[in-house]
């Protein structure tokens, strides 16, 4: 049988496509559970809410207890499920990005009664792929009432010190002040690319005159640029690798850059072109 030569353009090309259409493929896959998943939670809490509305409210918490041992579940997932309903009574916001975040970041906020503040919470959330995790950490650290009352310029964003998850990458493009496109390399030859959303930042809509100026900033620092070095995490509701990203004009090493080159996010929320979107 004749062998196939796995190193040519056209193999790495047709691998490359394969990977990116299992990855999205996989992404709207998870993307469209948790969707189902949000969906189904309002349901229930609404036709609990129904029955509630109905009975003898004395009785609701033993309906709950009676419907919890039948159905095999815990009585504290309808508890949250009515809630949900009654934190969204008039339907669920018709956004696939608050469809989309999983349910443990929606059951965390539960316990958020203002409108705004729940509202922040869930917009960084979508915007940081924040896990729940990260949600309970920024409710911990009163991150909605530090941003209030605090300038965002003298914030510091935690620097990641395991090298674990590094990568070294190029830049293929910048999208706005705080996503990126690079194109990392996998070892053995193997390049892929994906798109960085850097962690910790909101920076402005590229439609508006700071959001230009962000992008300006971002691609200026990057100029010349051959080698970054790229931290990631997880990816968010949009397939992006939420990420911190490293580099250096006089450092080759990716270790070096890693520890002692500039740290991009950093330095776009210092120069003002990004507001705090993460705790730490």
């Amino acid at each position: 049988m004749n062998e196939i030569s796995t190193n040519t353009e056209n193999y790495r090309s047709l691998r490359k496509d394969l990977l990116e259409l299992i990855d999205k493929g996989r992404a709207k896959a998870l993307q469209a559970l948790a969707e189902i998943r949000t969906q189904t939670y309002w349901g229930m809490g609404q036709r609990l809410n129904q029955a509630r509305e109905m009975g003898d409210s004395s009785q609701a918490g033993a309906l709950i207890g009676a419907l919890a041992k039948d159905l095999n579940l815990n009585s504290s997932v309808l508890y949250r499920a009515l809630q949900f309903h009654q934190t969204y009574p008039d339907g669920l916001p018709a956004r696939d990005d608050f469809r989309a975040l999983p349910w443990s970041v929606h059951a965390e906020l539960l316990a958020v009664r203002d409108p705004d503040q729940r509202a922040f919470y869930l917009q960084s959330a979508i915007e940081n792929g924040w896990s729940s995790t990260a949600v309970r950490r920024a409710l911990r650290s009163k991150l909605y009432e530090a941003k209030k009352s605090s300038g965002q310029a003298s914030v510091t964003l935690e620097r990641p010190r395991m090298p674990s998850h590094n990568y070294v990458a190029e830049i293929e493009r910048v999208i706005d002040g705080d996503t990126l496109i690079v194109r990392i390399d996998l070892g053995f030859r193997t390049w892929r690319s994906e798109t960085i959303r850097l962690r910790g930042i909101d920076s402005p809509e590229l439609r508006t005159k700071a959001g230009k100026a962000a992008r300006q900033f971002v691609l200026k620092r990057l100029q010349d640029i051959k080698r970054i070095v790229v931290h990631t995490y997880k990816t968010d509701v949009f397939a992006r690798y939420v990420g911190d990203l490293f580099y250096d004009p006089h450092l080759a090493d990716k270790d070096a850059i890693f520890e002692k080159g500039r740290f991009l996010n950093q330095e776009i929320l210092d120069a003002g072109h990004a507001e705090v979107g993460h705790w730490g």
